[in-house]
């Protein structure tokens, strides 16, 4: 569940709807405190009921659904359900409550209701003329600042050539055939995938590599604590967790792991990602923010993994293949505006 999830918006509706009631309906001010207080509950009461229709949906019906119009459609249930509560406390209320008999005539009352709603008639009418004006003006960016891949992960260079010691040693590269099978079993709907087998020149060395690409930053949700050692039960050895550098200023970092498979064997993984931000535009700061925190902007998950702990493979690994995986990426697939990382989501997993 993202920021907008909070349920911060429909506490403020329920506020208001709570302070309406209580003064179309001229209750005394305890009873009027009584409904604002319970109004907060209340609204927890809904988004909670909100969230776990998001979630049974997502585990029946998968995550996909979430990204379109049907993202808000459980809120047409709750809020209704928390206005009801507060309806059917004030009903209980007011039953128990005894009124003074009123000394106004009936103008007079109409009159002096009049007077007390005209403040939030305005206060709402602004309200809304300011949502909508936001509205328009943060569309008015467009959904579509955040820039794509520039190529197909599949040209990514089979081979990868450095220099050793003053002769040249190339990585090569071929494609393995389970890349179907892989993109079945995602949780999620990768827009572009490549899985490839790197073997060093001259050696035994052979890594895979991982990539995914997703436009909504799905591929977020997939990384090695997860998928190694939580699917597969692989312990995690986290005396060899670091951070390995791809240049000298210590600017593009990933982060290695080793897991314990098998009895004796030991599995290298190093992962970081690339978020593809948008280049610089015209949109104005209030536009930026809200593309930021109200859309996930596309990433790139890679992966390389290696069946080996031994501190000569990883040193090979880390001083040549992995900077020219990350040079090749840079120069062939991703936009002058990509930034690396190697931070994790928070995931939950799932068990049946």
């Amino acid at each position: 569940m993202g920021e907008e999830c909070s349920g911060l918006r429909q506490l403020v509706g329920f506020l208001a709807f709570a302070v309406l009631l209580g003064l179309m309906l001229d209750r005394p001010t305890w009873h009027r405190v009584l409904l604002v207080a319970l109004a907060v509950p209340f609204a927890v009461l809904a988004n909670v009921l909100r969230v776990l229709l998001m979630s049974f949906g997502a585990i029946r019906f998968g995550t996909e659904w979430m990204n379109g119009w049907l993202h808000h459609a459980p809120a047409g249930f709750t809020i209704p359900v928390g206005f009801a509560l507060l309806i059917g406390v004030d009903y209980l209320l007011g039953r128990r409550t005894v009124l003074p008999k009123p000394t106004q005539s009936t103008g007079e009352r109409s009159w002096s209701l009049a007077v007390r709603l005209r403040p939030v008639a305005i206060c709402l009418g602004l309200t809304i003329v300011l949502q909508v004006a936001l509205k328009i003006h943060l569309q008015a960016a467009g959904a579509d600042s955040f820039p794509g891949m520039a190529a197909s992960l599949r040209v990514l260079p089979e081979q990868f050539t450095f220099n050793d010691g003053g002769s040249n040693r190339v990585w090569n590269g071929h494609d393995r055939p389970e890349l179907t099978e892989l993109q079945a079993r995602l949780p999620y709907a990768a827009d572009d995938l490549l899985l490839r087998d790197y073997q060093l020149q001259g050696s035994g060395l052979v890594v895979q590599l991982y990539l995914a690409y997703s436009r909504i930053g799905e591929d977020r949700k997939h990384h090695p604590e997860i998928c190694i050692r939580e699917v597969t039960g692989a312990p995690e050895d986290l005396s060899a967790r670091q951070l390995i550098s791809l240049d000298p200023e210590q600017r593009r970092q990933v982060q290695r792991f080793v897991f314990l498979t098998g009895t004796t064997g030991r599995t290298a993984v190093y992962y970081w990602h690339y978020t593809l931000l948008p280049a610089s535009t015209n949109n104005t700061f209030l536009q930026t923010i809200h593309q930021r925190l109200g859309q996930t902007p596309p990433s790139l998950t890679v992966q390389v993994s290696v069946n080996s702990a031994h501190q000569a493979d990883l040193k090979a690994i880390e001083a040549s293949f992995l900077p020219a995986l990350d040079a090749a990426l840079r120069h062939e697939q991703l936009p002058a505006s990509a930034v690396i990382g190697a931070t994790r989501l928070p995931v939950a997993l799932l068990r049946e």
